[in-house]
């Protein structure tokens, strides 16, 4: 396409127009560029000339003026929007496509459509769980805030803006919800997303009064406790409760680690630190007891997986295999289904979460799977791919593995990052050594004594126990 070139040209010179337009004290960084990818969307009709565009501007050299590299992220901050725009048009229009296909196959009503959230997420690299939310946020903007769309398409607000516009309106009737939508055009783009949510949520309640109490009721149900990994071995624990007793808690917390710093019972603690160890003490009491026995065995003829079998597969597999989907899993998936003769063994055995298992069910959905990996197939015959990370290669060196020519900052930070997670790591020594053969010797070269006290160092281990995790 010999437009594509004009994008560079048209960031190039956005610097121009907004040292011509400062005099009048006028913000138009945007203009130039926002003209050329106007004609040029308005030109492209398939994916391949999409592919032409971001090669274009993939290709485009660095800015040479501190003012123009500064307009030129603001361009592509527009262009960020517009695309997000034009994903959630097509997004509607995959959904439409495939309820009229279904409906002549004659599939019910209450069945179409399903599955479709799982093609956007993967399509987007995304956790299946946020498909449905791509899914419902689009039907939102084409059909019920053309306001929102127009002002996103154009660049003037972000994805961040038209969401939370969605969110604070999703419980409204679509013609109140198309009220709010217009009454806030005037303010997209000017405020930030927190104002723009709070002056949305205001307008939601003044209409509908009835709706927004019903609203606050259904949040009280969805209160909730949850918990998601972080780095260096921590974890959030994140509790969504009513607003009185959220600040409840905190105000206890914040009360009593205060006094304890006041009257010297820190012990080198921060006020913050000490908050989370009085949650910790006040909140249910942990336990975990490690359990040994034999691996299990790689096939059963049971349908449900057996526990054992069913801990090889999460140790395999970590998280669900689903590709960019990081969710706990929570199901062992027959890869071939049960119901055609498919085994329940370690080669026909996927780990996947509730949405990722119940999204392969629908029609036209494939997985193909081994030990090494998954594809994932999806109705319009896309192939996504996730390869298995290697057992082994997923623990943590020793420290002893420690180049002895390190700086005194490198040795520092090899330290930090020698520890071993033991009852994992044994649960994967194990599972290696077994899947090997019985005559397979598991070598640890250099490996010294872990924070347990077992002794590697030297030692060819046959076998390992099982840990319970």
């Amino acid at each position: 396409m010999e437009e594509l070139p004009c994008i560079a040209s048209a960031l190039g010179s956005a610097d121009v127009a907004v040292g011509e337009a400062r005099a009048g004290n006028r913000s138009v960084a945007c203009e130039p560029l926002a003209g050329v990818t106007g004609t040029l969307f308005r030109q492209l009709n398939n994916s391949e000339q999409l592919t032409e565009l971001r090669e274009a501007l993939a290709g485009m050299a660095s800015a040479g003026t501190e003012a123009e590299a500064i307009d030129r992220i603001r361009g592509l901050e527009s262009l960020k929007a517009t695309c997000a725009a034009l994903q959630a048009r097509e997004a509607v229009a995959l959904d439409g496509l495939r309820r009229t296909r279904e409906s002549a196959e004659g599939v019910p009503a209450d069945q179409q459509g399903r599955g479709v959230g799982g093609e956007v997420a993967l399509a987007r690299r995304d956790p299946a769980q946020r498909g449905g939310r791509h899914i419902g946020l689009a039907r939102a903007l084409c059909h019920e805030m053309p306001n929102t769309l127009r002002a996103l398409t154009d660049g003037e607000i972000s994805e961040e803006h038209a969401t939370a516009m969605a969110r604070e309106t999703a419980w409204l009737p679509v013609e109140h919800r198309r009220t709010v939508d217009a009454l806030m055009s005037c303010r997209l783009g000017p405020i930030g997303v927190k104002k723009l949510a709070a002056e949305a949520r205001a307008h939601s309640q003044r209409l509908d009064q009835e709706s927004a109490v019903a609203q606050l009721e259904r949040c009280r149900i969805e209160r909730r406790v949850s918990v998601r990994p972080a780095t260096g071995g921590m974890a959030y624990l994140t509790a969504l409760l009513p607003m009185p007793q959220a600040v409840a808690v905190y105000a206890n917390l914040h009360r009593d680690a205060s006094t304890a710093v006041g009257v010297g019972d820190a012990e080198g603690r921060t006020r913050e630190q000490i908050m989370a160890d009085l949650l910790v003490e006040r909140a249910t009491g942990q336990s975990s007891a490690p359990e040994s026995g034999q691996l299990v065995a790689m096939d059963s003829r049971a349908r449900v997986f057996p526990p054992l079998l069913r801990r090889m597969l999460v140790l395999r597999d970590d998280v669900c295999r689903t590709p960019w989907c990081e969710a706990p899993i929570r199901h062992a998936d027959h890869v071939k289904p049960h119901s055609e003769g498919g085994l329940t063994s370690y080669n026909n055995g996927s780990g996947l979460c509730a949405r990722c298992n119940h999204t392969k069910e629908n029609a036209g959905w494939r997985h193909e799977a081994t030990p090494d990996g998954l594809d994932v197939i999806t109705p319009t015959g896309h192939r996504y791919e996730n390869r298995t990370s290697p057992l082994l290669g997923r623990m943590y060196r020793s420290r002893h593995e420690r180049p002895m020519h390190s700086s005194v900052p490198e040795a520092r930070a090899a330290a930090v990052m020698s520890g071993w997670n033991t009852a994992r790591t044994l649960a994967r020594l194990s599972m290696a050594a077994a899947l090997a053969g019985p005559d397979h010797r598991l070598e640890l070269r250099g490996i010294g004594s872990d924070p347990t006290g077992h002794d590697f160092s030297g030692r060819r281990l046959r076998f390992l126990p099982t840990v319970e995790l």
